[in-house]
């Protein structure tokens, strides 16, 4: 799956959004983020001369995907394997008997495709 690695900065540009960029920041050193940091003006100037800001946080190994592209290679291969996807349906009922869950819908109008 094809995906731009562009890097991502958050800005802060009040006393609040400082204060919640902190703690955003210690969520991402805990989870490992690589060479992620905390950014002030000087800093966030150097990255993004057009942005103004209090601080920011910078993840420069942050990466983007196109997420239709990767919604519709998930529905391919559940087609593949023999699944249905119903569009524009109620779900009205759900009971597991064995190991095969069988799904009760009351479809209202379409089938996706299967392209």
């Amino acid at each position: 799956m094809p995906y731009d690695a562009c890097g991502k900065v958050v800005v802060a540009t009040d006393a609040i959004e400082l204060e919640r960029l902190g703690k955003i920041f210690e969520k991402a050193q805990a989870n490992g983020v690589p060479d992620v940091k905390m950014l002030d003006k000087d800093g966030l100037a150097e990255v993004e001369p057009n942005t103004v800001g209090l601080a920011a946080l910078h993840s420069p190994h942050t990466a983007i995907i196109d997420y239709r592209g990767v919604t519709e290679a998930l529905a391919q291969e559940f087609r593949r394997a023999g699944g249905t996807i119903r569009l524009d349906t109620e779900e009205w009922s759900v009971s597991r008997t064995g190991a095969r869950p069988p799904w009760c819908t009351r479809s209202t109008t379409r089938t996706s495709s299967t392209s």
